[in-house]
């Protein structure tokens, strides 16, 4: 399979620099531990936010900024070696479910929350059942205050997910993998494999199973 098509973040050092003497062959720990160190000193307040449409850049993580009331994705580019900062635009915000009508749930005293928005009918499937279920969708204009609303009810789904793995999990995003931001929206990049490769992972496999 070719380098270019399964690159991702951890396969930069950040110590390189053009010209540099840093050694080629970094171990991929070192990788992974630099680029946890870095992301985490990154200056929410002072890093650059912008990003262009349609460049690939790679995820590192999600934050939630309580001040802008919004995720804030930290996105590494590689050109350049730094760290950008893209707050969501998609009006994404907490939540949780709950098997309650809507027309109950407006009456009670939850609605009055300082931190309540709105709900929302939403169809999921059930995992244990395979069948499409019908739940209220509450949703909150800060993360924090899901674990206060959620004690309204005598049960809670995705209620104890924390903010940013619900934001990453229903956006599709991959941290680690390259991302590019289209209309708007960041949308994670995968790689292409060659058909020729995918015959090369067919066979090693059968290989193993012999």
């Amino acid at each position: 399979m070719s380098s270019k098509a399964q690159r991702s973040l951890f396969d930069y050092s950040v110590s390189k620099r053009s010209g540099s003497s840093a050694k080629p062959d970094v171990d991929r720990k070192e990788n992974h531990e630099s680029f946890h160190n870095l992301s985490s000193k990154v200056d929410r307040f002072n890093a650059p936010r912008t990003v262009n449409q349609g460049k690939i850049y790679y995820l590192l993580q999600v934050d939630y900024d309580g001040d802008k009331g919004k995720a804030v994705c930290k996105l590494y580019d590689e050109e350049t070696k730094t760290i950008l900062l893209y707050e969501d635009s998609t009006g994404h915000k907490p939540y949780f479910l709950v098997d309650v009508e809507p027309e109950k749930v407006n009456r009670l005293s939850v609605i009055k929350d300082r931190s309540f928005d709105h709900i929302e009918l939403v169809t999921k499937l059930d995992p244990y059942t395979k069948k499409q279920i019908r739940l209220t969708k509450v949703v909150s204009k800060d993360p924090l205050a899901v674990r206060r609303m959620r004690d309204h009810f005598p049960k809670a789904y995705e209620a104890h997910i924390k903010y940013f793995n619900n934001y990453i999990y229903d956006l599709g995003l991959i941290p680690g993998m390259p991302h590019v931001v289209r209309e708007g929206t960041l949308q994670v990049v995968i790689p292409e494999i060659q058909e020729e490769e995918k015959l090369s992972f067919k066979s090693s496999s059968i290989r193993r199973t012999r």
